[in-house]
């Protein structure tokens, strides 16, 4: 009886011992280093390495740990990026680092990994919830994931993981209904103790910053506690995450801008730098309408940048890289310009403060600015540059790239333009463009003449540029289409 219970008690704890590792891997090692850029992109440099997503997959996959190869994390040394056939990869994380929400990425702060995942929590008719998202926390040293932080309802929350004062905070947006109507609320957590940080922070619009910084503005209707409702003007608050109380920056009632019925804000953008935003007057008698910048840093008062015209409307929004307030960059649709310009909101003259930079890029999308160039992809997935002069144009890949609402912005590393193929042969892995030869126009037009040709060894060149883990299904469906494709004889 004795040994039966002996044996009893072992087999238990063996389970438990085994359920315990379940979200665990053998750590891997050199995971040291400062990160140099990508945070909340799909490609973080981390070190000697970049840590990126492996491709893209549907959420509605199967997500458990330790047997997701496409969509989990992996590394690869970032002085392997030049010869990617030959370069070693390896898994940090098996599991989908992925949501519907392309905003954001994988965050690494200090030697932990922090991301969010589809959800393999069942509900009561054991249907998995992959609709909504849980948020983990992984430790490079050790290897595990230990419990997750907190769980977003749906999977297109955005959300982020933000440093402030040496402790990561993970925010993320809900929508609650109470007195039968819909609120939008704001949820946060420390991520490296997964505890809530209580704030009731509800809105009616919110910008988090672009660039990972930790201030958060929002827009919300004034409230009149003798009538117990909302009043037609709003507010501008701030919130420095992890705080346990936001900060009101500025009002619209009557009173505090000396106007009639006092004034509604739109926020634009929040660029960590500045936040810009367009404030409306509710008197309908007077349409006024201006764009204002707060500085985040700054206590002073907002500046004007202007009144509401053709010009500034267009210069204004939410995709424009703002260099500062005098160099605001934005693709520009008028025929007389017709491409990537400049606005000045100082500048009074004929040109109401634009100036011309790049005209190649007319009807172009503008992706990101970094390093001095700007970016811009074309309707058909292919991508350009030129710098903020307008000079050094230049196209970067001939085989489309998955744009940002398909998938993660592409990145630059050093010399190498990182991204996903749109085209099905390329099964929506991660590819490397080598830009070392991009000033040598005779030269990088002769790849550029090579990858359009539409042949299997042109594909199979192609193919060589490829960073990441194939799963076996993708490689026999790859060899499969290009059999049908290229040898139909």
């Amino acid at each position: 009886m004795k040994k039966l219970l002996i044996a009893i008690i072992t087999i238990i704890m063996a389970t438990f011992a085994f359920a315990g590792c379940g979200e665990s891997v053998t750590p891997l090692q050199n995971v040291g280093g400062a990160v140099a850029s990508g945070n909340g992109s799909f490609a973080v440099e981390k070190g000697e390495y970049v840590y990126f997503i492996n491709g893209q997959e549907a959420v509605t996959v199967e997500n458990e740990f330790g047997k997701v190869e496409k969509a989990s994390l992996v590394r690869v040394k970032t002085s392997e990026l030049a010869n990617p056939k030959t370069a070693k990869i390896e898994t940090v994380i098996p599991k989908l680092l992925i949501s519907a929400s392309y905003k954001t990425g994988v965050f690494v702060y200090g030697d932990y990994v922090y991301y969010a995942t589809p959800s393999n929590i069942k509900d009561k008719q054991s249907n998995i919830l992959n609709n909504q998202t849980q948020f983990f926390r992984f430790d490079l040293k050790t290897g595990k994931a230990g419990k997750h932080i907190a769980v977003a309802q749906d999977n297109t929350t955005e959300y982020r993981f933000v440093e402030n004062n040496g402790v990561v905070y993970l925010v993320f947006i809900k929508t609650e209904t109470h007195d039968e109507h819909s609120h939008k609320a704001l949820c946060v957590y420390n991520a490296d103790s997964g505890k809530e940080v209580e704030v009731e922070i509800e809105f009616e619009e919110l910008l988090m910053a672009e660039d990972n910084s930790n201030t958060i503005y929002f827009t919300k209707y004034g409230y009149n506690e003798v009538n117990e409702e909302n009043e037609k003007y709003q507010e501008i608050y701030k919130y420095t995450i992890g705080a346990s109380k936001e900060e009101l920056v500025l009002s619209g009632s009557p009173e505090s801008l000396n106007v009639l019925q006092g004034a509604t804000f739109t926020l634009i953008k929040n660029n960590g730098k500045y936040l810009i935003y367009k404030q409306s007057l509710v008197d309908s008698t007077n349409a006024s309408v201006k764009y204002y910048a707060i500085e985040t840093a700054s206590a002073n008062a907002p500046t004007l940048l202007g009144g509401s015209n053709a010009y500034i409307d267009a210069a204004l929004n939410a995709n424009a890289y703002i260099k500062s307030l005098n160099e605001i960059y934005y693709m520009d649709t008028t025929t007389e310009l017709g491409g990537f310009a400049k606005f000045d909101y100082t500048v009074t003259d004929m040109t109401n403060g634009r100036t011309p930079v790049c005209k190649d890029v007319s009807g172009y999308n503008l992706q990101f600015v970094q390093d001095g160039y700007a970016y811009f992809s074309n309707s058909e997935g292919l991508y350009f540059r030129c710098d903020l002069e307008g000079n050094n144009f230049s196209q970067i890949n001939g085989v489309a790239m998955k744009t940002a609402t398909d998938w993660y912005k592409p990145r630059v590393i050093g010399n190498y333009f990182i991204g996903s193929y749109s085209n099905e042969l390329y099964d929506s892995y991660v590819y490397v463009v080598d830009m070392t030869n991009i000033a040598d126009k005779e030269a990088y037009d002769k790849y550029l003449e090579d990858v359009k040709v539409d042949d299997e060894e042109h594909v199979l060149k192609l193919i060589d540029t490829r960073i990441g883990i194939v799963t076996e299904a993708d490689k026999e469906e790859f060899e499969t289409k290009l059999e049908e494709k290229y040898n139909k004889d």
